[in-house]
């Protein structure tokens, strides 16, 4: 079979993915959604923040009033916490993968990924449409005649940790206990920040010289793994958060199954960081097979999904820097 059809094929069960992602959040949502819509018609005490454009100022005010309902219950607190550790680590691989020498267009549109993240929903998005474009331009191609395309800026590299960095640092003011004009100042803010934080690396040359890639791909090794330390930091937070609320594991579990109004953007944030891991848990298959899937599945129970998902993503970096580090080695001797 054509190696474009057999791509195809490996793409499709990402389509169907992000299809039935899109019906259990949107399909579901219209009383909850229904509510928030209503309350945001007028300007009342949480919600002060207007730009005068009222298409813009009623999605935002969406947003931030479904981060403020998750952020109102132990358990809510929780999976928001996971899932933003989450989303930091796949916008980190995002913004690598898109950086690579030969990355394919789409994957290097990482603003455009970001503005659709925010419109559809990152859980939609990278199941329907990043995944399969990953999968079909073959970006996870590592014999060593394709190392040359993995190269990246080491100057871009720091500008992306630095961008990363930045985020961690937005996303952790939406738990300090600021007022609620400043926690309210602080989603809005988060919502906005993986577009902008985009053109801080953006327009750095994504080429190097094949005497720096060595040093690149140590670097980025280096900015997943730090992402994974994130990862690990809040899975031990988390951690806490059940000594203190036992229940919280087994009201996450109900809300797969059932949920009140006031629960849907627990439910929502749950279904985002589930297919998320498990978008990228296939992936794994295909790269690296079953055995690493299941050590990485492993890994997340014992370490939390960001770190989990990072810890692979360095790995999978380490393992390219090997090759590229064989291949020059090869051209000296």
């Amino acid at each position: 079979m054509d190696q474009h059809a057999i791509r195809v094929l490996k793409a499709a069960p990402m389509i169907l993915m992000g299809a039935y992602t899109s019906y259990l959040l949107f399909g579901r949502a219209g009383e909850p959604e229904e509510a928030f819509w209503q309350h945001c018609k007028e300007i009342g005490p949480l919600y002060k923040w207007r730009l005068g454009v009222t298409a813009i100022d009623d999605y935002v005010c969406v947003v931030v009033q479904s981060f403020r309902q998750g952020l109102s219950t132990p358990w809510g607190t929780w999976i928001t916490g996971y899932l933003i550790t989450t989303l930091v680590s796949v916008y980190g691989f995002l913004a690598v993968e898109g950086s690579r020498a030969k990355s394919g267009w789409f994957l290097y549109l990482t603003p455009l990924h970001a503005l659709l993240f925010k419109l559809i929903g990152i859980s939609v998005i990278v199941p329907a449409i990043w995944l399969p474009s990953y999968i079909l331009y073959n970006a996870g191609d590592r014999t060593p005649s394709e190392m040359w395309r993995k190269r990246v800026s080491t100057v871009r590299i720091g500008a992306i940790a630095l961008s990363l960095v930045l985020l961690k640092f937005n996303a952790l003011a939406m738990f300090f206990p600021f007022s609620e004009e400043g926690k309210e100042t602080a989603i809005v803010l988060f919502q906005m920040a993986p577009i902008a934080l985009s053109f801080l690396w953006l327009p750095v040359y994504s080429k190097t010289e094949a005497s720096s890639q060595v040093r690149s791909h140590r670097r980025i090794k280096a900015m997943h793994l730090m992402l994974a330390e994130a990862g690990l930091v809040w899975h031990l937070t988390g951690i806490l958060f059940i000594i203190r609320e036992p229940g919280i594991p087994w009201k996450v579990f109900k809300l797969l199954f059932s949920w009140s109004n006031c629960e849907f953007q627990a439910y929502f944030l749950l279904v985002d960081v589930s297919v998320l891991f498990l978008g990228f848990m296939y992936v794994i298959v295909l790269e690296d097979g079953s055995e690493t899937a299941a050590v990485v599945t492993l890994g997340s129970l014992l370490l939390g999904p960001a770190s989990a998902l990072s810890a692979y993503f360095a790995y999978r970096e380490h393992k390219i820097l090997e090759a590229v580090m064989l291949q020059e080695c090869s051209k000296d001797s």
